[in-house]
């Protein structure tokens, strides 16, 4: 029964990340890594890496260039960020 609900979850997870637009799918592989790399996360959160890796083979993305969208995706709100505060 346990095995049962995680496949569901994993399968509910698989169709959110599946459901984002690319961009939006690689700013959280971006933030996730990063936070990862910090200590600030888990490694639970290397599941959740697992699925959006899915979600990018389906899509034909290699994973540095999802690393790469995110990153630009987190530079661009930063500077966004610092011209509404100037």
């Amino acid at each position: 029964m346990r095995i049962i609900r995680i496949k569901r979850v994993q399968e509910i997870m698989d169709s959110l990340y599946d459901k984002m637009e690319t961009e939006m799918v690689a700013g959280f592989y971006y933030f996730i890594n990063k936070n990862i790399e910090k200590g600030i996360l888990s490694n639970a959160m290397l599941s959740e890496i697992k699925l959006i890796e899915r979600t990018a083979k389906r899509r034909g993305v290699s994973l540095e260039e999802l690393y790469e969208q995110g990153s630009h995706l987190v530079e661009m709100q930063k500077i966004s960020t610092d011209v509404l505060e100037h």
